[in-house]
């Protein structure tokens, strides 16, 4: 009796097991996107490697423009340090471009300049009229983290399909996100309180005026998971540029962003150079001087 109370339980156990497991699997395409970003942002380090390009065309043939930019970074959550290179491809002429973070403190290093631009963004803050700085990082971090999730779930479930597509990375699914010029429409309006009083607009006349002088349109972004993390984001659309607000189309400049992470949660090294030693030019002392 012993004998087949045992398998008794192990039957019931595997059962338990299987159904269990069946249904973590049974997330939606939506759910697994939300899932992987909330992971994503808990990270204490990664690294990122990727590129943009963007196509320009106008009514006037002289303005057509095209950008390639690839570029490779570290990211570190505590202590907050970030390096990025950059290399812009800009109608043939190639242009390097280096930007530092430890904490607070930005450096960047533009070819045009012997000296790095350093910018303090605590005391920048402060000049903005922003008193307590940890608390304002804390809001901007957490304001960061909101807008990315609540793009996606703002989104109907609709919009989110399984794809082959794995642009030779290891991962074990691609998800596409299709989104409507419709769907661009609700997630401005959903995001225009928070892009007003905490990101980049500052009234909401501005951000209304915003909205009349450009639109995204045909926008797509495709997402690799694995391990329930985000390897790689592809993202592609048009942004429109109007003139006076009128809804003739100006300028349409196709882009197409793509982003790779790896080594999460990794022990990374960052080697600074010696700012002072090559020396700094501050960002209020920025057009002092003159074009090396």
């Amino acid at each position: 009796m012993k004998k087949y109370k045992k398998i008794i339980i192990i039957s019931v156990t595997t059962v338990f097991l299987f159904l269990f497991a069946a249904g973590c699997s049974q997330m939606t395409e939506k759910e697994k996107i939300i899932k992987a970003v909330e992971n994503q942002l808990k990270l204490n380090s990664y690294t990122m490697t990727g590129s943009m390009s963007f196509e320009q065309s106008s009514q006037r043939p002289v303005s057509e423009l095209d950008i390639e930019v690839s570029f490779e970074g570290k990211y570190q959550k505590e202590p907050f340090y970030q390096t990025v290179d950059m290399n812009y491809d800009i109608m043939g002429l190639s242009m390097q471009v280096n930007l530092y973070t430890k904490d607070h403190e930005v450096w960047i290093k533009m070819p045009m300049f012997s000296y790095y631009f350093y910018l303090d963004t605590y005391e920048y803050a402060k000049e903005q009229g922003i008193e307590d700085i940890q608390k304002q990082r804390e809001l901007d971090e957490n304001k960061r983290k909101e807008l990315q999730l609540e793009f996606f779930k703002s989104l109907d479930g609709r919009n989110f399909s399984l794809v082959e597509d794995n642009k030779g990375e290891k991962v074990s699914e691609v998800i596409m996100v299709n989104i409507t010029d419709e769907d661009i429409d609700h997630i401005m309006d959903i995001f225009s309180g928070i892009l007003m009083t905490n990101l980049i607009i500052d009234t909401e006349e501005n951000f209304e005026e915003l909205k009349n002088l450009m639109e995204v349109t045909e926008l797509s972004i495709k997402i690799g998971i694995d391990k329930k993390l985000i390897k790689y984001e592809e993202l592609r659309g048009i942004l429109n540029l109007k003139r006076n607000g009128t809804s003739d189309e100006y300028q349409n400049i196709g882009f197409n962003i793509l982003l790779n992470y790896d080594n999460f949660n990794k022990k990374l090294n960052f080697d600074f150079p010696d700012f002072e030693e090559e020396g700094v030019i501050r960002y209020e002392e920025l057009f002092d001087y003159p074009l090396e």
